[in-house]
């Protein structure tokens, strides 16, 4: 049996550049990003909604024509952080700073709202829908941000039934008094579509 002498082994302890030491780091910065990029906030029934971390909604509602000066639009964020706004023209035109309010609704309460825009696939959905034989009445406006993915659709006096659906879900997590309201949502007779 041979004994082989360490002195022909190159045991040299092996030694990084920092050009590695970088690529090693912007590699685990990455992994670490991904795997936090959405994280469970509550449960519906058995399985667990993930609400990415840059999660907005828009809901706007404003009048058309003779109505424009209408307008409401509340902002969700992924933490539960809220914004309401009306435009001046509606109320308190003296104090239009009495128009925009800030309010928090629980996570649970965010990952409803999400569910709704997945469960009736928002992104899918086309960027316009218009009836061109009304000229006032009202549109609803909806934005969504998620997973590095922005679209928004505008619905000009007729109903879109899952923008619709998001819209209850929307208004269904909001206190009373910051809940939006457009035609398709109040049971007017306009024309409707499913998406």
């Amino acid at each position: 049996m041979a004994v082989i002498s360490m002195k022909y082994w190159n045991m040299e302890k092996p030694t990084a550049t920092k050009s590695t030491l970088r690529i090693l780091f912007v590699l685990c910065v990455t992994l670490i990003v991904y795997l936090f990029h959405s994280v469970p906030v509550a449960t519906s029934g058995d399985s667990q909604i993930m609400v990415p971390n840059d999660l907005q909604v828009i809901l706007v509602s404003a009048g058309l024509g003779i109505n424009r000066a209408e307008r409401a639009t509340v902002t969700i964020r992924s933490n539960g952080n809220c914004e309401y706004w009306e435009d001046a023209n509606i109320v308190n035109i003296d104090n239009p700073k009495k128009n925009f309010h800030r309010f928090t609704i629980s996570k649970a309460s965010v990952a409803r709202i999400y569910e709704a825009v997945t469960l009736d696939k928002f992104f899918d959905l086309k960027n316009k829908y218009r009836d061109p034989e009304i000229h006032d009445g009202d549109l609803v406006s909806l934005t969504v941000t998620a997973n590095r993915n922005q679209k928004q659709i505008v619905a000009e006096n007729i109903g879109v039934n899952a923008v619709d659906r998001i819209a209850l879900s929307i208004n269904a997590e909001l206190p009373e008094s910051y809940k939006l309201r457009y035609n398709a949502l109040e049971g007017f007779t306009i024309e409707r579509v499913d998406r």
